[in-house]
């Protein structure tokens, strides 16, 4: 590249393309500091033999400069010097500009891949892709034990993983209002359905879980729940204290006492007025079989812890010796016990040990 320098008023040294052009700005009858796209300061150094031109001006012939080289102007202190082309540089002679690219390099895998720092080159991989058309970013695939980890401040991560079953699984986020629950603190759900009808899915209250589950209203907790109307079922508890009326329409059931609740006992040789205990709500008591002499009267005392002072002691004959020969009663209850009495109606002495059926039935006076 070879061109003209004018040497202006003032000693300004620039270069142009034409003679025309350098008498100009050595006449003054141009803006020596507007320079067109392909003229610039050059410094001393390059100017060669001199070319003498009007108005005293001198004309010196521009020496090519290196390979791979522009003139730059700092126009700061106003020096001129060669810059050289550097890596992503390009200079184009024809119209004379000085263009910079980008970094290059070949995108890894296909269509869609994230591109990523691969050993110092670019990566993709089909396990981490992105559909601008859907905004769809994918993460993992089926092969892999896929997952998203969160990695905490200090210590521990959060790891998010897809199930490994078949179909699609959906992460809803909550609203600004709400929980994300997951964590180990107590939380509050608002407008929450919780629903165990689906396939796979169980709802448990205590680690218990809660299946087949019809009707409507409260479910019952442990401390004086409310129910109305229930069916119960064959239910079993350790008490029942009504407020209404305790009914039963079985016409083989009914309302009773179940297996445990009776017991049998039998008198000692001491006689028919010896004492026994037996502490059930029901059962048998085998008396003596001494002589009870025709009209004679025995009572005894019945220990039973299960009867109260106002409770109501049924006693009947049930077995052994003579049907209608005796009149039987319970009177004198107290607290644990009552006395039990035995007459003979009959017209002849009676030596039996006669088997008497009793229940009590709990009972109050207020």
């Amino acid at each position: 590249m070879s061109g003209i320098v004018a040497i202006g008023p003032g000693g300004q040294r620039t270069a142009v393309n034409s003679y025309e052009r350098a008498l100009q700005l050595i006449n003054n009858t141009a803006d020596p500091t507007f320079l067109t796209a392909t003229e610039f300061p050059v410094p001393p150094a390059v100017f060669t033999s001199p070319l003498p031109l009007a108005n005293g001006g001198l004309g010196t012939i521009l020496s090519a400069p290196a390979a791979d080289a522009v003139w730059g102007y700092d126009l700061s202190d106003g020096a001129s010097c060669a810059m050289a082309i550097g890596s992503g540089l390009t200079y184009t002679h024809a119209t004379h500009t000085l263009s910079a690219s980008g970094g290059g390099g070949t995108p890894g895998g296909a269509d869609t891949y994230v591109q990523f720092n691969d050993a110092g080159a670019f990566g993709g991989t089909d396990a981490l892709t992105f559909n601008k058309a859907t905004g769809l970013l994918v993460v993992g695939k089926a092969a892999l034990g896929n997952a998203v980890r969160l990695m905490g401040f200090t210590s521990g991560s959060t790891q998010i993983e897809a199930q490994a079953v078949a179909g699609s699984s959906v992460l809803k986020l909550p609203a600004a209002t709400d929980t994300l629950v997951g964590k180990a603190t107590t939380d509050t759900f608002t407008n929450k359905t919780l629903d165990s009808a689906g396939a796979g899915n169980s709802l448990l209250v205590n680690g218990v879980a809660m299946t087949d589950n019809t009707g409507t209203g409260k479910v019952v907790r442990d401390t004086s729940p409310a129910l109305v109307t229930p069916d119960i079922g064959a239910a079993t508890g350790t008490s029942l204290a009504a407020t209404g009326a305790l009914t039963s329409s079985s016409p083989s059931a009914g309302i009773g006492y179940a297996t445990g609740a009776g017991g049998s006992t039998t008198q000692g040789i001491a006689g028919k007025n010896a004492a026994v205990t037996l502490n059930k709500l029901c059962g048998l008591i085998t008396m003596n079989a001494a002589n009870l002499n025709a009209g004679a009267t025995v009572s005894f005392t019945f220990n039973n812890s299960s009867i109260a002072a106002t409770d109501y002691v049924h006693v009947k004959h049930e077995s052994t010796g003579t049907f209608g020969a005796y009149r039987i009663s319970a009177n004198q209850t107290a607290a644990g016990s009552c006395v039990v009495t035995v007459k003979n109606d009959s017209a002849g002495n009676l030596a039996e040990a006669i088997v008497l059926r009793f229940k009590v039935d709990k009972a109050v006076i207020t």
